[in-house]
């Protein structure tokens, strides 16, 4: 009788099947070439999905690339997704996303780096709740003839818990990192919140167990109809109770994103804005037990040299990390069957380290600070990109223009602000085929 339940249900989850393959080209400025390959399998309670980056961007080391795949190098993520009512799980190395709809989120960077994640989210009419851990980095030695660093397993928990009524939406989130494993099962399937999960076990009940874990709490709220969307989100980095005491005042690790899009019969407009306190996502007590960032260095080999891994890759939250603020604001508008987008962007930049308790200060500083030295980071992004749909072929084209003044550099594993000037033009050709 059990056998036949089963069988039932391998009928009921693929009476609606759908399968496909996505095929992309894109080309900045004629030299860097990269192929996307993404095939998918969907069906009413099962999706599987797959997608494979070919480049020859020569971004991380590949000692074969040169050999065997005419200088280009592969790349990919892919995962499984089951759906029943109103649970869901998702799992594989895939992309995910915070709860706003931002290119400025908080919690999630917007860029929606793929991580080897798992999610369990259930959700009706009027809740939500979702579960989501990450995998950070797992063990390992890295050496070659000018590095060597040696890293612990690290994980990452998120959850959001939340209501949504007609139009608004408004939900709790959280989230912890932490050290010297890559998956903590308390964190992901213990509802409590993760602020007296890490207490509990950091102070031991009777024992110790684990590290200093880094918990960030926050929440946000939305309202989405037809012709309106706008949200605002708050992060806060570590409670700061000394300001309900007195003494000793430490320093506000916060982060704030406001911002939308509304219609009108010019367009689609958008704006957004964003800003992190200094300190906020940074170690405080070493080097990576509680660092808010995907890896646990700033550069990493690249066969006997090294490079700088950026901020915008590497942070997990906000993408221009800590000590900046943001403005984005542009229009969609369709002309003549073509998908048009213009944007403009300011953000200023200070002193930040994914890796340097409190920046080499030595102790814990006094005050909250923002971008609260000079020279500042200053950089002004302009882009146009428009795109055509026909049937299955969509072609795409976009320009940008990058001026940036005293451009951040590393010095002693910190980010800060340089003398000098830089200005850049990309031009990107893009070409997709589905079937």
């Amino acid at each position: 009788m059990m056998r036949m339940k089963v069988f039932l249900m391998l009928i009921m989850t693929f009476t609606t099947l759908y399968a496909g393959v996505f095929l992309k080209f894109e080309t900045t400025n004629l030299s860097l070439n990269t192929f996307d390959i993404e095939a998918s399998l969907i069906s009413s309670n099962f999706d599987a999905f797959a997608n494979l980056s070919i480049s020859n961007n020569e971004k991380y080391y590949d000692p074969y690339h040169s050999r065997f795949y005419f200088g280009y190098n592969f790349n990919g993520f892919g995962g499984l997704y089951l759906k029943f009512k109103n649970i869901s799980f998702k799992a594989g190395k895939i992309l995910q996303r915070d709860e706003v709809d931002s290119p400025y989120s908080l919690f999630l960077n917007s860029q929606r780096n793929p991580y080897v994640s798992m999610s369990l989210i259930y959700e009706n009419n009027l809740f939500f709740f979702k579960t989501v851990w990450i995998e950070l980095t797992k063990s390992v030695d890295v050496k070659n003839s000018v590095y060597s660093y040696t890293f612990p397993d690290r994980g990452m928990n998120y959850r959001v818990i939340g209501i949504e009524h007609g139009d608004f939406k408004f939900g709790y989130q959280e989230s912890v990192i932490y050290t010297d494993r890559t998956f903590d099962f308390e964190y992901f399937f213990n509802p409590l919140p993760n602020f007296f999960t890490q207490y509990i076990n950091f102070v031991g009940r009777p024992f110790r167990q684990g590290t200093n874990d880094s918990s960030i709490l926050g929440f946000f709220m939305s309202y989405r109809s037809k012709i309106l969307y706008v949200y605002l989100q708050i992060l806060v980095d570590d409670l700061n109770m000394n300001r309900f005491y007195g003494g000793f005042q430490n320093p506000d690790k916060i982060g704030w994103s406001v911002g939308g899009k509304f219609s009108t019969p010019i367009g689609r407009f958008f704006v957004y804005h964003a800003g992190t306190t200094k300190y906020t996502f940074e170690p405080s007590t070493s080097d990576i037990d509680d660092q808010y960032y995907h890896y646990p260095d700033v550069i990493a080999p690249v066969g006997n040299s090294t490079r700088v891994i950026s901020i915008e890759e590497n942070c997990v939250g906000y993408k221009y990390g800590e000590n900046t603020v943001s403005f984005l604001a542009g229009l969609d508008k369709e002309i003549i069957g073509f998908k048009t987008n213009l944007q403009f962007e300011l953000a200023l930049s200070g002193s930040k380290s994914p890796v340097v308790p409190w920046q080499g200060y030595g102790k814990i500083p006094q005050g909250t600070h923002l971008l609260d030295e000079y020279p500042v980071e200053k950089i002004f992004r302009i882009s146009g990109s428009i795109k055509k749909q026909w049937n299955n072929l969509s072609v795409s084209s976009k320009i940008e223009y990058e001026h940036i003044e005293n451009p951040l550099t590393l010095v002693k594993n910190i980010y800060k602000p340089s003398e000098g000037l830089k200005n850049f033009i990309r031009l990107s050709f893009g070409l997709s085929y589905s079937f």
